[in-house]
């Protein structure tokens, strides 16, 4: 995953994050620009030693990156960077990231030890349901019904409490059912 030979365009560099925020927003689907925009976040990151930002850049440029072996050097080094450090939503988001990783390559065990390591980290509780319910989708799909039975209901319990949380997780509720 290397960075270092990134050159921040002139035209960035009077950037703030939030306008480079919105280009890359605005440019998601365009991996090469969506990758430049994330790539000058990073740098602005560096630059004001802010590790939350650098650390959501990180995420994004793996999800951005198409070899594998490099998608895991990003996570991972976003992971590294917020290990034992006070960074709003890390190292879970990392692990839920790194879980999904393997999720989406049958490693189902894999997965759920990064989604266990993200919930054991997690103070928010809209997330830990999150984690909850991508454990629980795994437990079904390797057969083990009762726990991922009980893991749903709990999610179930937890989205009907909440009618913004519903709003905001219908997906997720929905997928409870």
């Amino acid at each position: 995953a290397q960075t270092k030979d990134f050159v921040m365009p002139d035209s960035l560099r009077g950037m703030g994050y939030e306008q480079l925020n919105e280009r890359l927003i605005k440019h998601a689907d365009n991996v090469p620009l969506a990758q430049l925009y994330t790539y000058a976040i990073l740098e602005k990151g560096k630059a004001q030693n802010h590790l939350g930002m650098m650390a959501n850049a990180y995420l994004r440029l793996g999800i951005l990156e198409q070899r594998d072996s490099l998608k895991l050097q990003f996570y991972n080094k976003s992971l590294s960077l917020t290990q034992g450090k006070n960074v709003k939503g890390f190292p879970a988001k990392a692990y839920i990231i790194i879980g999904d990783y393997y999720y989406d390559r049958l490693k189902f065990d894999i997965s759920v030890e990064n989604y266990i390591k993200a919930l054991k980290g997690v103070d928010d509780q809209d997330m830990k349901y999150h984690i909850l319910d991508r454990i629980a989708s795994i437990k079904m799909e390797v057969f083990q019904y009762e726990e991922s039975l009980q893991l749903f209901h709990q999610c179930k319990t937890y989205f009907e409490t909440d009618s913004l949380t519903l709003k905001k997780y219908k997906n997720i509720y929905i997928n409870t059912l």
